[in-house]
Formats: C-alpha cells, sequence, structure tokens
C-alpha cells in the first residue's frame, strides 16, 4: 500500500493556542528519559529534556511503547461493574495497570490492557503512546513511527492494536496479518519533525478518556488520596480555565481594535454609498424624462433641405406631427424627398393639392423618429 505524511500545518490547523499551552503546562513525555512540551518561536511544539526528580510525580505522562505491555482482549460480559471487578483480579499490579472498556453490547466487552514497567515515574495520570496515536488515526490504518523504538499500531474493531519492530514483524503488511486487521486506509508514517504535534493531536482526542487512566496511588490515608484526585484536577480545570480566558481577552482586543480601524473606512464607503444612491436616483429619472420626448431640432434639417424647391407659407406643430403648408412645381416631388429620409415617419397629403399659377399648393403632415441624431450633410445626400 502507498503511504501518507501528515504535514505539519495540518496537524497545527486542528490544535487551537489553548491546548497547546495546557500540554506544555501539565504534560510530560518519557522514552527513558523525562521531556516537556514546549513551544517554540514559530509556535510549534517541539520536546525538551526535564529535570526529575523521583520525589516529584508528574500530572500527567505520556509512555513510549517499550516501557509498558499492550493487550486487545474481548470477553464475554456486559456488566461493566462485573467486568471491572475481572479486570480487578488479572492485574498483578494494579498501581502500575490501566484498563480502557470500549464497547459493551450483546453479552460482549472490547477492553484494551496496558502494564507499565516500574522504570516509569510516577504519574497522577498516565497514557500509552499508541493510544494517543491510533486515535489521532482513521481506523484501520496502521501507523509507523521512527527510530530505534520503532512501532506499528493501528485501531481496529474498537480495540488498539499495537507491537515492536523485529525481524519477523517488520512491516505493515505483516503487522496487520499479525493483529489480524484488514487494511483498508492507507498507511501513515510519523515524520520526526511532527512527533510532538501527533501527540498534541492524540492528546486532544483522549481529553474525553482521561478518567480511566487515573493511575490509583499506593495510599492507606483515604483523606491524602482525596486529596491527591482532587487537587490534579482542579489544577487541571482551573489552568485550561485561565487560558482560555486569557486566549478570548487576546482575540476580543484583537477584533476590538480591527473594527476601530475599519470604523473610519466604513464610514467613507457608506457616505460614498449615499452619495451614489442620489446620483443615480438623479440619472434615472432625467433618462426616464428624456425618454418621453421627441427630438424637433431636426425638423430645421429637414426644411433646410426643402427650401431649394418650394416656398413655404408655415410649419406647425399639432400634437406629435409637423404640419408643412406651401407650393411647388410639382408636390408629389416634395412628398417622396420628405418620405425618403430615414427620420420622416408616415408623410403624406392631409388634403388634395391645387394648381395655382403653375404652382401646386400642398399641405404635408409627418412624424419625426424619436431620439434621430440626423446630420446635415446625410440629410443633403439622402434628398437628391
Amino acid at each position: 500500500m502507498t503511504t501518507d505524511t501528515l504535514s505539519t500545518n495540518t496537524i497545527l490547523s486542528t490544535l487551537p493556542f489553548v491546548l497547546k499551552k495546557l500540554l506544555c503546562v501539565t504534560t510530560c513525555y518519557f522514552d527513558g528519559e523525562l521531556k516537556r512540551f514546549k513551544l517554540n518561536k514559530q509556535g510549534a511544539l517541539i520536546l525538551i529534556k526535564a529535570q526529575h526528580s523521583q520525589n516529584n510525580k508528574q500530572l500527567i505522562q505520556i509512555v513510549d511503547r517499550p516501557f509498558y505491555s499492550e493487550q486487545a482482549k474481548g470477553y464475554p460480559i456486559d456488566n461493566k461493574k462485573e467486568l471491572k471487578k475481572l479486570l480487578a483480579l488479572e492485574s498483578l499490579e494494579p498501581h502500575n495497570s490501566q484498563n480502557h472498556i470500549w464497547h459493551s453490547e450483546n453479552g460482549m466487552s472490547q477492553v484494551n490492557s496496558w502494564q507499565y514497567s516500574n522504570e516509569v515515574p510516577e504519574a497522577i495520570i498516565r497514557l500509552p503512546i499508541s493510544l494517543l496515536l491510533a486515535l489521532a488515526a482513521k481506523n484501520n490504518q496502521v501507523v509507523q513511527t521512527f527510530g530505534e523504538n520503532k512501532f506499528y499500531l493501528a485501531r481496529s474493531n474498537k480495540l488498539i492494536h499495537s507491537l515492536p519492530h523485529s525481524a519477523v514483524v517488520n512491516s505493515s503488511k505483516r503487522f496487520a496479518i499479525s493483529a489480524g486487521i484488514a487494511q483498508v486506509e492507507l498507511d501513515k508514517r510519523i515524520a520526526e519533525q511532527n512527533f510532538a504535534l501527533e501527540l498534541a493531536l492524540g492528546f486532544k482526542k483522549v481529553l474525553p478518556l482521561l478518567t480511566s487512566f487515573f493511575i490509583m496511588p499506593k495510599i492507606e490515608n483515604r483523606f491524602q488520596l482525596l486529596k491527591n484526585i482532587v487537587l490534579p484536577f482542579t489544577l487541571v480545570f482551573t489552568s485550561y480555565l485561565a487560558l482560555s480566558s486569557a486566549y478570548i481577552m487576546y482575540q476580543k482586543n484583537n477584533l476590538e481594535q480591527a473594527l476601530a480601524n475599519q470604523g473610519e473606512k466604513v464610514s467613507i464607503a457608506l457616505t460614498q454609498q449615499n452619495t451614489f444612491d442620489k446620483q443615480f436616483q438623479r440619472y434615472t429619472a432625467l433618462q426616464s424624462f428624456f425618454e418621453v420626448k421627441k427630438t424637433k431640432s431636426n425638423i430645421w434639417l429637414l426644411m433646410s433641405d426643402l427650401y431649394p424647391y418650394v416656398t413655404l407659407s408655415n410649419v406647425r406643430l399639432i400634437g406629435e406631427r409637423f404640419v408643412v403648408r406651401g407650393k411647388a412645381p410639382i408636390a408629389t416631388q416634395i412628398l417622396e424627398k420628405i418620405s425618403n429620409k430615414d427620420f420622416v415617419l408616415d408623410a403624406k397629403f392631409d388634403f388634395p393639392t391645387r394648381k395655382y399659377r403653375g404652382q401646386e399648393e400642398f399641405v404635408i403632415s409627418f412624424e419625426l423618429m424619436n431620439g434621430f441624431d440626423a446630420k446635415p450633410k446625410d440629410i443633403n445626400n439622402k434628398g437628391q
């Protein structure tokens, strides 16, 4: 199968700043030596070596694969209370053991169990690395880690399976066969530079399950036990609230500043919009006014073309029609000249022509086409 590597940008986009700060404050990583999370100058998570004393119990601790054994089992019990009793009996060292019931239904339960090495420092909450990396991956996707402690892991049928790299299990395909996993997703290889971010992504997924990974301390004093339980959770909750509040205030201040900077631009934009609306309204009114008006000036262009051929008595405008009264040698030629103009409509004799002293008296009426912008030379050309 081909492989895909989750890019740093993709991981960063899924992690809120508050979660990364909470991880730096509360969580450490143990791979033979204790390490802590830190944000570098670019805001990316990295792991650095931490000072450790056996007397200082860690709050939340992620444990590397060589320091615990892992089992994935199915139990023919769906009563969680009875199942927890059975799991307690199977645990040889309760203070170093953890169990998580993934699913209980129809007489069956799916359970993962982890047994930690005595080398692992004490912690209030322990999280196996295979749990975090499996939750950050897709179902039935084989994950391959890097380095000397290389191992394979996958989440299938609500159970987590993991095995160290060895001469027998030396590929994702062999791991899938040994764990009984049907590979339906592309493999996922974790690059060294993305390792801390992958742990953070898994930490985000495991937050709702934290109570299952509380390590019961070896202590007889119940008050001290209650104190050991309540104080860490109070610290985590308080830290989360404080960081969340600080982040929200930071975002609020940024938004208020951005809004103040945009206020002047918005005011200018609104003024321009108002001016545009008024001008557009005026333009629309003028356009409507001119649409219902007809150009009358073209009548003089027409008359100037007729002067050489006619003797005009008067020119009148009656309604939308011009009425021309005059005399010419042949009145029909005058009607033809007028009708031949492109901008003249419905030219006709209003009354029969009369002959008088070798001239024909006529009354011709016509309309001018609306919006026509005639030029004298065009009229003269068409009138000849």
